[in-house]
């Protein structure tokens, strides 16, 4: 179990995701918590923000986007689109903030975001243990240089039995003050 904050900082000219690795976790069984601070408003540029997971030779990365709209893909050789949608209860404001709540256990997985449940998630493809990363700039011109992705109260917890998932998170203020 790890508790933490900190800073995912962009950099829109490197091309690249940005990532944080919360502690070095190879994991196929997993509970993460986090708190995502939006890092701007929208009508400056979009942003997204999410996880790699299972992430060694291929990967899972699943994305939350400041249109309100999320995507679960599988990265190998290509990009394979799993799944998405809207997320109704979702806040895009420059100060807003976001709680995500991913588990995965063996071939399923369900996906939160500030108490509510989202959706079922099929991980059938890639069950093997991998990293867990929190990211931000999945998208092309998703970040601002100078610009961070702030997070906080980040819980990662291994699991066992698919009876282990601890209990879903209440709702987070959409104020951006923790409770």
């Amino acid at each position: 179990v790890v508790r933490t904050r900190g800073n995912i900082d962009h950099d829109e000219d490197n091309s690249f995701i940005e990532t944080f690795d919360p502690g070095g976790f190879f994991l196929s069984d997993f509970v993460v918590d986090v708190v995502f601070e939006n890092p701007y408003s929208t009508t400056r540029q979009t942003w997204d923000y999410g996880f790699f997971f299972r992430a060694a030779d291929a990967n899972y990365q699943l994305v939350t986007y400041s249109d309100g709209f999320w995507e679960l893909f599988y990265a190998a050789e290509e990009f394979e689109f799993i799944q998405g949608g809207e997320l109704p209860d979702f806040d895009n404001s420059a100060d807003g903030s976001n709680q995500l709540r991913l588990e995965a256990q063996g071939d399923r997985g369900v996906f939160y975001v500030n108490g509510q449940f989202v959706a079922n998630l099929d991980l059938s493809t890639l069950t093997s243990p991998g990293s867990l990363l929190l990211a931000t700039g999945f998208v092309e011109d998703s970040e601002i240089n100078g610009e961070t992705t702030r997070f906080s109260e980040l819980t990662v917890q291994a699991i066992g039995d698919v009876g282990d998932f601890p209990p879903p998170p209440t709702a987070a203020p959409s104020t951006g003050e923790t409770a």
